[in-house]
């Protein structure tokens, strides 16, 4: 892997990185490190995939491997988890793995205000290459925010599964990080109601355990449904298993 990234120091004065455990820290730069600087596409399969500037395709068991000794996957997790509430990035999974997008990258990797050393100098071919596709890099990320804007009004259960998240409830909170685990999509708010009912008592019934203890046991279940995929689990599960640890 060749190339480099900027870390400016004015990082060190971030709420979101002062909340930062070490090894959650690790998992930061190493998202930053395997983010794509520019658009990138790849063919799998029979299909063509793209990756935009700021993104990457990963497994949390690939992130781990990049992070220092004593960095489980349990711990990349509960990182992303916690990346994700400060509004640092996203995680999806796909067909080829877990997306993962970086937020407002330009902010952290920004290349425009870069001190040139060699100011007598000419730009070389391959700077104006970059200073071209930074453009228009720019402006797709200018398309974007038009569009999210025009999508403000619209339902969005993404957003509302996020709140959920950023609860102080620990009962809510942990339906946050379930449904988003189980990837719970909704078309309105009655859908929602109605499974929060339905999840309430078996959240709350969790609320003596840790982040790290419930996500654990995701691991362990996501291993045992990659050979069993009829396999159906919730978290009465999740209760039961902690349970007999």
């Amino acid at each position: 892997m060749k190339g480099w990234i900027s870390l400016h120091r004015k990082l060190l004065d971030s709420q979101m990185y002062k909340n930062l455990n070490s090894k959650q820290r690790d998992v930061f730069v190493v998202c930053l490190l395997l983010a794509n600087h520019e658009p990138n596409e790849w063919e799998w399969g029979t299909e063509m995939f793209k990756c935009k500037r700021g993104q990457f395709i990963t497994s949390l068991d690939s992130l781990k491997q990049y992070c220092g000794m004593g960095v489980k996957v349990q711990s990349v997790r509960t990182a992303l988890l916690k990346l994700e509430k400060w509004g640092f990035l996203t995680n999806k999974s796909t067909k080829t793995g877990r997306l993962i997008t970086i937020l407002k990258y330009d902010i952290y990797q920004d290349t425009k205000n870069k001190t040139n050393k060699d100011t007598n100098k000419q730009p070389t071919k391959s700077q104006q290459r970059a200073n071209k596709e930074l453009t228009t890099n720019n402006n797709v990320n200018n398309d974007n925010k038009e569009s999210c804007a025009d999508a403000q009004n619209e339902f969005s259960s993404k957003e509302y599964i996020k709140s959920l998240i950023e609860n102080k409830r620990k009962d809510l909170h942990i339906i946050g990080i379930f449904w988003k685990h189980k990837e719970k999509k909704f078309d309105n708010k009655e859908q929602i109601s109605s499974q929060l009912k339905r999840h309430l008592k078996p959240a709350s019934n969790l609320k003596g355990y840790s982040d790290e203890q419930i996500l654990e046991v995701f691991d362990e279940i996501d291993k045992e449904s990659d050979y069993d995929k009829k396999y159906v689990w919730s978290l009465e599960t999740i209760h039961k298993r902690l349970g007999n640890k």
